[in-house]
């Protein structure tokens, strides 16, 4: 849904996000970045990153101009692995691989359509993560301790164990507790919160 340009609701996010928002919330923030990351520099790496996006070019000049020299080729894609490093790592990748699909006479329009194409990847991760932001600021307004609504009736053990129950599927580390028939918020500390994540699986 983060990545979904369409139109979104936070209640709709968190329902989405399951029992555990705040963790999934961080796990889908780190996969986007891991996406935006650069092209590696480490040695090892470095290679088998140009040696999958020298395969991709490889395709896409055998279906614009397979008549070129093997000379010729391994040439072009030297110097277009240089020009497209500059663009994260995964997201070239997956932009040269959907090039495959674009009509194409020439070889000079490769570069062109898949820094589009990779832009427009890019645009999307980058109103995921604004998304996921402000996602996170909502339950994290939602966890300043507050009394919950005055009731009818005086609060009952039950009723304050549902609320924690719907604050602790939420992520929120806010809770409620009854002293002396008065009811008080807290905050549950990691290990509260750890044994109610047991208690709950």
């Amino acid at each position: 849904m983060a990545a979904n340009r369409s139109a979104w609701t936070i209640e709709a996010a968190i329902a989405l996000a399951g029992d555990e928002p705040a963790a999934t919330i961080l796990e889908a923030e780190q996969t986007i970045r891991a996406h935006l990351a650069p092209a590696p520099v480490e040695d090892v790496a470095r290679k088998e990153w140009e040696a999958a996006l020298d395969e991709r070019l490889r395709r896409l000049a055998v279906k614009i101009a397979p008549g070129m020299s093997v000379a010729q080729g391994q040439q072009w894609r030297l110097v277009m692995v240089e020009s497209l490093s500059d663009l994260p790592a995964v997201i070239v990748l997956t932009a040269a691989k959907r090039a495959i699909h674009r009509p194409m006479q020439y070889l000079n329009e490769v570069e062109g359509i898949v820094r589009e194409i990779a832009g427009d990847m890019v645009a999307t991760r980058k109103l995921a993560l604004m998304r996921l932001a402000a996602l996170r600021e909502a339950i994290e307004r939602a966890s300043e301790p507050s009394l919950p609504p005055p009731a009818e009736e005086p609060w009952t053990e039950a009723m304050v164990d549902e609320a924690n129950d719907r604050f602790r599927r939420l992520g929120i580390s806010t809770r409620f507790r009854l002293v002396d028939g008065a009811v008080e918020s807290y905050r549950a500390d990691p290990d509260e919160r750890e044994a109610e994540r047991r208690r709950a699986a």
